[in-house]
C-alpha cells in the first residue's frame, strides 16, 4: 500500500492503536514474567468511543474520538460512572480534536494537543469547572520548528516535544515557548532507509509518551523504531537518554518528480503498540515485536475469540531497564497504571463485548 508524506502522520497515529503481543527481543530474557487474571469493571454499554485512558489515585478518565459530543468521561476507581466532560467543538472551552494527551495526575489535569505548537490543560477535579487553559505555545524566536502533534510537560514548566526538523526529532523548550536544545537526532540515512529527508522522519518515529503523576520523569517510544526515550529531572537540569535498539523496518521510499511517498514491505514490524502509561516509579509499555502483518493477524483472531487473548507489557524503570513483564489475558489497546503502582487498568475490545476496562492488581515491587 502506498501513502504520501502529508498523511502520514494520521496514518502513524492510526497505526499506534493497533496492540499485539509477541515473543518480544532478548533484551528481556530473565526477567520475571508476571500472567495477571483481570476484572472487568467497566462494561461496554458504559463506554462510548475511548482511544485512550488514564488514571489517577482515584479515578479513571477515558478520552473519547471526536465521533462523539462529549471528549472525556469520568469513573471511580471501580468502574462507577462519575460524570462527562469536555464538548466537541470550536468554542474557547470545547475541543474539535485532541491530537494526543496525557494525563497529569498530580496537578489532577489532563494536558492535550489541540493544535500543534501548543499545550493546553483541562481541569480534571470534580468540582471544578471543565475549562481548558493554554499553559504552552511555540515562540519561534530565533529558531523557527515546526512542531508535530506530540508535546509534554515535565515539572518546572520543562516541555519536550517532537519537532519536524533537519535539526533532528525531539526537542526541549523553554517555559517562555523558545527553543532550548535537541534532545534525540535523526536516526542515520543508512539505519532508515535512503532518499528520505531528515526533516520528513518523524512521520515514522512519533513519540508516544508519558509524564509520571510528579513530573520528575517522562517516558515514551518513537515509532515504528526499537526505539524508547527517558528523561529525567535532575536538580535545574533534565537527563534525556535513548534506548535504540533497532530502526523502522519494511518502510520503502518513493522520491517521485517533486515529491515524496512510500509503501510498507513484508517486513514491516510493530515493535511497541498503544500508549505508554507511567506511575511516580516506573515506566509501562505494551511491546509487540512482530511483523505488522502477523500482529493484524493475531489481533482478528484474539477479537474473534479463535485464540485466548493476551499481551505482553514490559515495565521499566526510569533509568531505561526492563524490571518485569506483566502478561494480561486481554488484548490490549490501551493502558493505564495508578500512581502508587498497584492498579493497572486496561482498555481492550472484542467481537462480542465491544470496549470494556478490565483491572488488575499489582504485586509490589522488591
Amino acid at each position: 500500500m502506498k501513502n504520501f508524506l502529508l498523511t502520514s502522520i494520521i496514518a502513524a497515529l492510526l497505526l499506534s492503536m493497533f496492540s499485539c503481543s509477541g515473543s518480544g527481543s532478548a533484551d528481556y530474557q530473565g526477567i520475571d514474567t508476571l500472567s495477571l487474571t483481570g476484572e472487568l469493571i467497566i462494561p461496554y454499554d458504559h463506554i462510548k468511543t475511548p482511544e485512550n485512558i488514564y488514571a489517577s489515585d482515584d479515578k479513571i478518565f477515558l478520552v473519547n474520538s471526536p465521533g462523539v459530543d462529549t471528549l472525556i468521561d469520568e469513573f471511580t476507581s471501580n468502574g462507577k460512572p462519575v460524570r462527562s466532560f469536555l464538548s466537541k467543538g470550536q468554542g474557547p472551552d470545547e475541543a474539535a480534536f485532541i491530537f494526543s494527551s496525557y494525563i497529569e495526575a498530580g496537578k489532577k489535569r489532563l494536558m492535550m494537543v489541540t493544535t500543534p505548537g501548543e499545550l493546553r490543560s483541562v481541569s480534571l477535579e470534580a468540582d471544578a469547572q471543565p475549562l481548558t487553559k493554554k499553559v504552552f505555545a511555540y515562540n519561534p524566536d530565533k529558531d523557527t520548528l515546526n512542531f508535530s502533534v506530540k508535546t509534554f510537560m515535565m515539572a518546572d514548566n520543562h516541555v519536550l516535544s517532537a519537532i519536524n526538523s533537519d535539526k533532528g526529532i525531539f526537542a526541549l523548550f523553554n517555559s517562555d515557548g523558545t527553543f532550548d536544545r535537541i534532545l534525540a537526532g535523526h536516526l542515520p540515512e543508512s539505519d532508515f532507509g535512503e532518499g528520505l529527508p531528515e526533516y520528513a522522519k518523524i512521520n515514522f518515529l512519533q513519540p508516544a509518551g508519558a509524564v509520571s503523576p510528579d513530573g520528575k520523569h517522562f517516558v515514551c517510544y518513537f515509532g515504528r523504531a526499537d526505539m524508547t526515550g527517558f528523561a529525567n529531572i535532575d536538580g535545574d537540569s533534565i537527563d534525556f537518554r535513548i534506548n535504540y535498539v533497532a530502526p523502522p523496518k519494511g518502510i520503502n521510499v518513493i522520491v517521485g518528480d517533486g515529491y515524496i511517498s512510500f509503501d510498507f514491505g513484508d517486513d514491516y514490524t510493530y515493535y511497541f503498540t498503544g500508549n505508554v502509561t507511567a506511575s511516580d516509579s516506573h515506566a509501562y509499555m505494551p511491546y509487540c515485536g512482530m511483523l505488522a502483518r502477523d500482529a493484524e493477524k493475531r489481533n482478528k483472531d484474539m477479537a474473534a475469540g479463535e485464540i485466548e487473548p493476551f499481551s505482553l507489557i514490559r515495565v521499566y524503570d526510569f533509568d531505561g531497564n526492563i524490571v518485569r513483564v506483566l502478561r494480561t489475558d486481554v488484548n490490549a489497546r490501551a493502558i493505564a497504571v495508578s500512581p502508587d503502582d498497584k492498579n493497572l487498568y486496561v482498555l481492550t475490545e472484542n467481537d462480542d463485548q465491544g470496549y470494556y476496562i478490565v483491572k488488575y492488581s499489582l504485586p509490589g515491587y522488591n
